[in-house]
């Protein structure tokens, strides 16, 4: 995550696309529709007969019908452990680690050579391999297709953390040690949960207030373009909060492959969280709550079983749904 702040000074964002954030008008503080919940969702929230729901809850969209979201909260079946869930895990571990041993570290700007900065990158792999050797000794129990490879996920992570130093060098050479630049990880943000829906505390991988900026750790085999919806959730969440004036207008998505595919390394996108996609996340919301609320009221009306070869392979509620399709 140290490329991030390099980046979007030289996107120069908020300048670039002034007219577009001017124009962004569903913030989380207006506390009215349709940001705020209605009708018979805002009375069962307000009543305690149904619990919001958290921001990966409403855009980890891998079931199109959001049955897994009917397994998870209404039947309270435990999720099975999957490749794509314990190397996100891990990977969100190491990155975040990383960015937390470099990103106050002034001697960085002192490095003279890529070698340098690729021994750093190698020995705090090693040693986070060391450290977690128990969980890279269990990344093998999960594969089940040949693009599952915990040597070759661990190559790519010592290569992005090398690209992560080049960076976080080339920030510390553009603009030294700026205070408006600093990467919190993990902030808990706490929005009212009977207005937005949205559960309390809400904690995105990163935030960076200097630059009203917001993000999350993403993993797997592609870039899903509903990734962009969390930074969209975040973002109403911590104004909800906030209140007026402290605006989130860019949503980072740090992406990490965790599958082999012919080209494979850590991107970056960048985002303005815009009224279509805050709309977006909004309807999201809606609907997962409407999913929630009807099966609630009748534990037989579950989501329908979708396509199996087309969405549910990651899935970590496939063996659930499969015993349904068997009867």
């Amino acid at each position: 995550m140290l490329q991030i702040i390099p980046k979007v000074s030289l996107l120069n964002a908020e300048k670039e696309f002034e007219k577009a954030i001017k124009s962004i008008q569903l913030r989380g503080y207006i506390n009215k529709p349709p940001v705020s919940v209605t009708g018979g969702i805002k009375w069962d929230l307000e009543d305690g007969k149904m619990k919001p729901l958290s921001v990966g809850d409403i855009t980890n969209i891998f079931c199109p019908s959001r049955r897994d979201i009917y397994m998870k909260r209404v039947l309270r079946i435990k999720d099975a452990k999957n490749w794509g869930r314990v190397t996100g895990h891990f990977v969100e571990s190491c990155i975040c680690g990383f960015t937390d041993k470099y990103k106050d570290n002034n001697s960085i700007s002192n490095i003279r050579t890529y070698e340098s900065l690729s021994k750093k990158a190698m020995f705090f792999m090693a040693d986070f391999s060391m450290k977690n050797k128990k969980a890279v000794a269990k990344l093998a129990k999960f594969k089940t297709s040949p693009d599952e490879d915990e040597n070759w996920l661990l190559r790519q992570l010592d290569y992005a953390l090398r690209h992560e130093l080049v960076m976080l060098r080339a920030t510390r050479k553009l603009s030294g040690n700026n205070p408006n630049n600093d990467v919190i990880q993990h902030m808990e943000i706490k929005p009212n949960t009977k207005i937005l829906g949205i559960s309390s505390p809400s904690t995105p991988d990163f935030v960076i207030p200097g630059l009203s900026a917001i993000g999350d750790i993403k993993t797997g085999f592609e870039f899903k373009d509903y990734f962009r919806l969390a930074a969209a959730g975040y973002a109403l969440a911590y104004e909800n909060q906030k209140g007026e004036g402290n605006d989130i207008n860019l949503g980072l998505i740090y992406y990490f492959p965790t599958r082999k595919k012919d080209i494979s390394f850590a991107h970056l996108y960048i985002f303005i969280i815009d009224d279509d996609l805050r709309q977006e996340f909004i309807d999201r919301r809606d609907d997962t709550l409407l999913v929630m609320k009807e099966a609630q009221a009748n534990q037989k009306n579950a989501p329908p079983l979708v396509e199996r070869d087309k969405y549910c392979i990651y899935c970590k509620y496939i063996s659930e749904c499969d015993k349904s399709r068997k009867k």
